[in-house]
């Protein structure tokens, strides 16, 4: 797609793109993920590098169905490699140490693109990727595992209810809202 990832797309036009733009592409992005999630497939790796921007300015989402490959794959190696440059949009609960007790490890969850699709939001409505003002993935991760979350942005990009919704996708895995509810908030945003 000409147009590229999300990512640069934002670094070229973010200043031309109008809110009502910024809405459909939350709407196609949420949308792709609740397809997704209703066909019982995780992304596991949504960022702004694997949201392709269509000719028309379209969100689509891409290089969906890692978890699968995670579950298949679930050494930690593979695992490790595999989140690469994704860092920034990687809920906190897969950076957590395997439970020793119950052997238990973190792996892709739907909760999990929940946090990604928050951190999506702050960069469709910021311009700028999550933790921008890191220049390291791994500045990143240690502010993760040590349970910082992006800074919401100085002046007016994000208004009190778009920065609500963000900070409920960040919220406890377990209290995380479903891609439905999402879908029915991004819809409702004022424009």
């Amino acid at each position: 797609m000409k147009n590229g990832t999300l990512t640069r797309y934002l670094e070229h036009n973010h200043a031309n793109i109008t809110a009502s733009a910024q809405k459909d592409m939350l709407l196609q992005v949420i949308s792709g993920l609740r397809y997704l999630h209703d066909h019982g497939v995780i992304h596991g790796s949504l960022s702004g590098s694997n949201i392709f921007i269509d000719d028309r300015g379209r969100a689509c989402v891409a290089d969906f169905g890692m978890a699968g490959l995670l579950m298949e794959f679930s050494s930690e190696t593979y695992f490790s490699s595999s989140i690469g440059g994704a860092v920034r949009w990687i809920g906190p609960e897969l950076f957590q140490l395997p439970d020793k007790s119950s052997n238990s490890a973190s792996f892709p969850s739907t909760q999990g693109d929940i946090y990604s699709f928050g951190c999506i939001m702050l960069q469709v409505l910021s311009g700028k990727v999550p933790y921008h003002y890191f220049h390291r993935d791994t500045q990143v991760f240690f502010a993760i595992s040590t349970g910082a979350k992006p800074v919401r942005p100085d002046g007016s990009c994000i208004n009190d209810t778009q920065w609500g919704i963000i900070q409920r996708c960040w919220l406890p895995a377990e209290q995380r809202p479903s891609v439905e509810t999402l879908h029915t908030l991004i819809n409702e945003l004022d424009v």
